[in-house]
């Protein structure tokens, strides 16, 4: 037999031999759980090595909680990874086509580098939640477009600038120092919660399209060259006025929440406003709302107590509508509002929604904590989510009931008294099988119950008494 029809191995050793078997132990494990071309993997502190990972045609992998993983992994297949919350302090990634990487909520370490050759096609990056790492770490990923380091402990950005292709970022809760962010040509930049003072250095960024500065006490001035902006949060942030916002006239969705006794006076000339966020700004005068843009759909205005709804009547494109916690007891000026599909009106002293009954598009409507009698003007829309009761405070309807409970007791009841208490318990009873469309079965099942012994004892009466 000639040399070239024999093959030598080298014998394996112990290690690798149990290397192999677990890793096709895993294979078997796992295969099953793949599907279109994902694994995902949660909670398996058992869960060591992940050199089995190799082995498996996926595309995309996401493990979460799994405390005790090895840092190395290797894969030809995978362009979307995620390993979070699972102490990971270091990595050893050979990963050649991967595109978004997650490590989000580990324990990275300082000396920990991502721009390595395996990672030249790397899109999108995501570190939030990790305390510890360098952020020059990064610097040589050359492709990025989108990176996270919420709450990093970052200070110092100067380090990204070269990221020429990054369009992306996300800062939030860290104290950053903005004075070199100029260098980045940005379309979407987040910086919530950064305790930052002021926003000069953001005044030359005239690529923004996404800008979030909420929770900082900031002049907002510096912001009135960005006027091709389409979305802008700006809540909890102090603002006493909106004219730094005239010009942007782009602005799609605005959020100016949380900002107490704003003067929103000036929000008309944002033309193309669809979006608007009011919500704790204890107002009281909101006429200016009337010029807004008639094609505004979602419109928030909760914990505004005693706002009047008058210029509401305008909005008539308004699909979205939150007025939960405002004291409104009238609501007649809603009738108008024929494109409503969802409305929030909880925690109010409405007691008449039948200026409800002209909301054909209505299908989520909440009501609950008020003083309504009667849900008969709604029972014909095509509701499919309703909350008008709440367990935790008795409605009006209950209350009626449980007087009617006590005229039960008394021991002296005239005939006519009982059969008008039974007329009123038929109809309770009727409204009562309408909440079943409420999707609240709970309380309709207990609330049902209540009516129908009600009924039974009153009819009982009626027949002792004849």
């Amino acid at each position: 037999m000639s040399k070239s029809n024999i093959e030598i191995s080298q014998p394996q050793n112990s290690m690798q031999i149990k290397q192999q078997k677990y890793n096709q132990a895993k294979i078997q494990q796992f295969k099953p759980l793949i599907s279109n071309g994902k694994l995902e993997i949660q909670s398996i502190d058992s869960l060591k090595s992940l050199d089995f990972i190799e082995s498996l045609d996926i595309e995309k992998l996401e493990i979460f909680n799994c405390k005790n993983i090895q840092s190395k992994l290797s894969s030809e297949s995978i362009t979307d990874l995620t390993i979070e919350n699972c102490a990971l302090e270091n990595i050893d990634f050979t990963l050649n086509n991967i595109q978004i990487l997650n490590l989000s909520n580990n324990n990275l370490s300082t000396s920990v580098t991502i721009c390595s050759s395996s990672f030249k096609q790397l899109k999108e990056l995501y570190l939030n939640g990790n305390k510890k790492l360098n952020i020059n770490n990064i610097q040589g990923l050359s492709q990025l477009q989108k990176l996270n380091m919420a709450n990093c402990d970052v200070y110092d950005i100067t380090g990204l600038c070269e990221l020429k292709n990054l369009r992306e970022m996300c800062l939030d809760e860290n104290d950053v120092d903005l004075s070199s962010i100029g260098c980045l040509n940005l379309e979407k930049l987040y910086l919530n919660k950064c305790n930052i003072r002021g926003v000069q250095e953001l005044h030359e960024m005239i690529g923004l399209k996404e800008l979030t500065l909420s929770n900082n006490i900031i002049d907002i001035a510096p912001l009135k060259t960005l006027i091709q902006l389409t979305k802008l949060e700006l809540s909890s942030c102090s603002i006493k006025n909106v004219d730094a916002l005239k010009n942007m006239t782009n602005l799609i969705e605005l959020d100016i929440s949380s900002n107490l006794n704003i003067d929103i006076n000036g929000l008309q000339s944002l033309t193309q406003l669809k979006y608007l966020r009011l919500s704790f700004c204890d107002l009281k005068n909101i006429c200016s709302l009337r010029y807004l843009n008639e094609n505004l759909s979602i419109l928030y205005l909760t914990y505004n107590e005693n706002v009047d709804l008058t210029p509401l009547q305008f909005l008539t494109k308004l699909t979205k509508l939150f007025l939960g916690h405002c004291c409104i007891k009238n609501i007649y000026t809603l009738s108008s509002l024929i494109n409503l599909n969802v409305l929030h009106l909880e925690q109010n002293q409405i007691v008449y929604i039948e200026p409800l009954k002209e909301l054909k598009k209505l299908q989520e409507l909440k009501v609950q904590y008020n003083k309504i009698l009667d849900l008969q003007h709604i029972q014909n829309l095509n509701i499919i989510s309703c909350e008008s009761w709440d367990q935790k405070q008795p409605s009006q309807l209950e209350l009626n009931l449980a007087n009617m409970a006590k005229d039960i007791n008394n021991v002296v009841i005239t005939r006519r008294k009982i059969k008008q208490r039974y007329a009123n318990i038929k109809l309770y009873i009727q409204i009562t099988k309408q909440s079943v469309l409420l999707q609240q079965q709970k309380a309709y099942d207990n609330l049902l119950l209540l009516t129908n012994m009600a009924a039974y004892l009153f009819q009982t009466l009626i027949n002792d008494s004849q």
